[in-house]
């Protein structure tokens, strides 16, 4: 494991030494610097794990210098330890309001100084831990299972995400519905786990075939939706044909599309859209299947 990255900051060589000394035992890399604005630059390029810095800075200031971190992406979680005068209390009231992890008083004793560092740097390490564990239940809220698209409920707040976008924008939005064809004859005959894995077939060529703007969603035992951000009905027809090439391979069974696209989204067409979807796939399936039905709005 590399060993943490910790920045320190203050503008008296004696004090700079000190701390670099004290924090290198920890052990950690160590970069020091005499000005705030230096670092920050610095920082911004390369985010450490935890921030020691003067408040009396010539220039900008400790709790200034807090201010811009917390206002950047990438220095907005990294904990800061201000160093204060002793007895300047409003600067430590000013510095916590501001979101810092800890303050020490000068002058310090050198194991405290190791000891504050270190505590951020563990609180640090939890609140990573527990922001990446948020982000994988909030990745299996809105995941499929079985097939790594989208569920139901990422597929209603994408669709009415791209209306509003469509709406503000006055650009076009296709709604595909795409179903197995006798997806359930499938099952009996050769065994859910086969279904399960034409399932799997369709979803990696339907997330290979879009782009980073579009949605795909499983939305029923074997159905899918795909939401086609500015793509007009042409655009939209092309690309059912892209994935019936892709069935004349081999490497999916059957399929049958319903294509809806509106020219012009209102607010609230987020309905609308699905049923013309849900009509043109069903006029796919009457026309035999194997085929896609599209239909548009003004």
């Amino acid at each position: 494991m590399n060993a943490p990255t910790i920045v320190i900051i203050d503008d008296e060589d004696e004090m700079l030494q000190l701390e670099r000394l004290t924090l290198e035992a920890l052990p950690s890399r160590v970069h020091a610097y005499r000005s705030a604005e230096e670092a920050l630059g610095a920082m911004r390029r390369n985010p450490p794990d935890v921030i020691v810095t003067d408040v009396m800075l010539p220039g900008m200031s400790g709790t200034e210098l807090l201010a811009a971190l917390r206002a950047e992406p990438t220095t907005r979680h990294v904990p800061v330890v201000l160093v204060t005068a002793r007895g300047a209390v409003s600067e430590r009231v000013l510095g916590l309001d501001l979101g810092a992890a800890d303050y020490i008083a000068k002058p310090f004793y050198p194991a405290e100084l190791r000891a504050r560092v270190a505590a951020a740097l563990r609180a640090k390490a939890l609140e990573s831990e527990l922001r990446e564990e948020h982000v994988e239940l909030a990745q299996a809220a809105y995941t499929d299972a079985l097939t790594g698209a989208a569920n139901r409920r990422a597929f209603e707040d994408a669709l009415e995400a791209a209306v509003a976008f469509s709406a503000r924008t006055l650009r076009p939005l296709s709604l595909l519905y795409i179903d197995l064809d006798r997806f359930k004859d499938l099952n009996d005959s050769l065994g859910h786990a086969e279904g399960d894995r034409a399932l799997q077939r369709l979803s990696r060529v339907l997330l290979t075939a879009v782009r980073g703007t579009d949605t795909v969603a499983r939305i029923g035992g074997d159905e899918f939706a795909l939401v086609l951000l500015g793509c007009d009905r042409t655009a939209a027809e092309r690309f059912a044909q892209r994935l019936f090439n892709e069935v004349a391979k081999g490497t999916i069974p059957s399929i049958s599309v319903g294509i809806a696209t509106h020219r012009r989204v209102g607010k609230a067409d987020s309905t609308l859209l699905r049923e013309h979807a849900d009509r043109a796939l069903y006029r796919a399936k009457e026309a035999g299947r194997g085929t896609w039905r599209s239909e548009e709005s003004a």
